[in-house]
């Protein structure tokens, strides 16, 4: 009679309480997929230490109410389980190797009660499988049957009955669902697990290939920013290619991996308009995309320069750098690069490379000038054309190359000519800025293209210049050739306004100056003891006289115009040596 008094019990007092059920408390609720056995496990906390709790398993649309001539039993029509244990000293509690004999599966409840308390724990509604069904579903994975096989997988994508995990399987479109299918054919599987291994890896592919959603290859590029992804991060970062394509493409991946995830989908935008038929495809597309979402954000046609050349050693090494630089029309050519798209790192290097050849064999008298319509295509594709840069033309006696060198005409000449060597360039709307100050890093590339240094990618070693900065190589190679040493031990000075003085010093360094004894500017005595001799080579070179006064002014900061007037004129004196 007591175990009858305890069933009818329990069934008042759920039903009596039911408004006082918890579910924030844990409660985890696992299932074998292999055996059908269940576990429940969860912690009460140490307010309900070693006490005696009896766990409850109802069918979900079981609504009846037990009757007092029901025998108690561990298994009943009502209760498809109930089992009594106690917590431990922390009120942590575990019911193990929990089976349900099911004919077909259910959807059931898990309801835990707790002596002397009217708190009651539940789970959310779970379906738990049937052996039969799990058995089934191998049957038809292994059956070697694409139907079977098909409805296998899609009934289980929709339902999840099993609890199959399908992740990527189901981030797939038709298409790569299909081809994946294709490949489960080719084995026979014993448990679950087997299947969704081989899901798994035969899937990654197909994602970079055949997705559904475009924001969804960000999971199969970065597996570890997304949690549903985190256990499968190794053999995904294994098997999706992108550890070799970064190790290959360092400057291209750097850039990538600091984009917000709306701007990686514009990328991801451009891939799904080109053709891509397997991974190399994919890697190309990416390559050719971020290039493209750069050169669409550029300020003017030299900052176009400095992308080609950021990539010329690695991803874009078909392009042929040397004759690109030496080449008197780089401007023309950026124009000509900013009004296009590409579908490929080849088109754009082959564009590049014909465009070389056809300009120069303009200036030669060999024809018309302008790029070759082989590789690439006018578009209008968002991240290939940047709308607010003003097509430029080569200077002429009449009309100065930038709208607002007039009244610099003591600089004209100087900005002009740098700017069709490609040492300077404007801000991309006809302007130059002549009045602007120079910063440390500005100063650094304008000196080393100057002095014609050969630049090299390496670690400066400075914090406040990042590898993939446009800037990091020339300071890399300053720092190589002892041109520059940093404003600390660890700092650049990245930003910094750069000084008259600094100026004078790194252009000495450059030059490899030596020790002058001459009679300094009337304001000598200003000029830090660093940079005496510098300023003092620099007067005796006659690459600076000086201000109409007399004086230098050392701790002035330099314009631009100020700039392109000095590195002018030591790029004459270069040329004499």
């Amino acid at each position: 009679m007591r175990c009858k008094f305890t069933i009818i019990s329990v069934v008042i007092m759920i039903c009596l309480f039911a408004a006082n059920v918890y579910a924030d408390e844990q409660m985890n609720v696992e299932v074998d997929k292999s055996t059908c056995n269940i576990k429940v496990s969860g912690t009460l906390g140490t307010e309900f230490s070693n006490k005696r709790v009896i766990l409850h398993c109802l069918s979900e649309n079981d609504d009846r109410v037990i009757s007092s001539d029901d025998d108690a039993q561990q298994e009943t029509d009502l209760f498809k389980i109930f089992r009594q244990s106690t917590t431990n000293g922390n009120g942590e509690y575990s019911f193990d190797n929990l089976k349900i004999n099911l004919t077909n599966g259910g959807n059931y409840v898990f309801y835990l009660t707790i002596e002397n308390s009217t708190k009651r724990i539940v789970s959310g509604s779970q379906y738990i499988p049937s052996i039969n069904e799990v058995r089934t579903f191998l049957q038809n994975v292994s059956s070697k049957n694409e139907d079977l096989i098909y409805a296998a997988l899609e009934e289980e994508a929709s339902s999840h009955k099993l609890g199959v995990s399908l992740p990527l399987y189901e981030m797939l479109n038709d298409a790569g669902r299909k081809n994946v299918r294709a490949l489960v054919k080719e084995n026979t599987y014993a448990v679950i697990s087997d299947v969704e291994k081989i899901l798994v890896d035969y899937s990654i592919e197909e994602c970079l290939i055949n997705i559904k959603d475009l924001k969804d290859i960000d999971k199969i590029l970065f597996p570890g920013d997304y949690s549903e992804f985190r256990s499968l991060e190794s053999v995904i970062e294994e098997k999706n290619g992108y550890s070799t394509y970064k190790n290959n493409n360092d400057k291209i991946t750097a850039i990538l991996e600091k984009l917000s995830k709306s701007e990686k989908n514009k990328i991801y935008e451009k891939i799904d308009s080109l053709t891509i038929e397997d991974t190399d495809d994919f890697y190309d597309g990416l390559s050719i995309s971020v290039i493209l979402y750069e050169m669409g954000n550029v300020t003017g046609y030299g900052d176009v320069a400095g992308i080609l050349e950021k990539y010329s050693s690695t991803t874009l090494k078909d392009m042929d750098y040397s004759k690109y630089l030496s080449c008197k029309y780089k401007n023309e050519i950026n124009e000509d690069l900013l009004k296009k798209s590409f579908t490929s790192v080849k088109e754009l290097c082959d564009y590049i490379n014909t465009a070389i050849d056809t300009y120069n064999k303009k200036e030669n008298g060999g024809g018309s000038a302008g790029g070759s319509s082989q590789g690439g295509y006018s578009g209008s594709f968002e991240l290939g054309v940047n709308t607010n840069i003003k097509p430029t033309s080569p200077p002429t006696k009449t009309e100065p190359v930038f709208g607002d060198i007039i009244g610099f005409d003591w600089a004209k000449e100087a900005i002009e000519n740098l700017y069709n060597k490609g040492i300077v360039s404007g801000t991309g709307d006809g302007s130059f800025r002549p009045e602007r100050d120079v910063t440390r890093e500005e100063f650094i590339k304008m000196l080393l293209l100057t002095m014609e240094y050969d630049v090299q990618d390496g670690n400066c070693g400075f914090e406040d210049v990042p590898s993939d900065a446009w800037y990091s190589s020339y300071v890399y190679s300053a720092v190589k050739n002892g041109i520059v040493s940093g404003v600390s031990a660890n700092q650049f000075g990245t930003g910094l306004p750069i000084t008259r003085e600094d100026v004078a010093v790194l252009i000495w360094r450059a030059c490899q100056g030596q020790e002058v004894n001459v009679e300094n500017f009337s304001d000598g005595d200003d000029v830090s003891n660093y940079a005496k001799e510098a300023v003092m080579w620099l007067k005796e070179s006659k690459i600076v006289s000086g201000y109409d006064d007399g004086t230098f002014r050392p701790k002035n900061l330099i314009t631009r115009a100020e700039t392109a007037k000095i590195l002018w004129t030591l790029y004459n004196i270069k040329q004499q040596f």
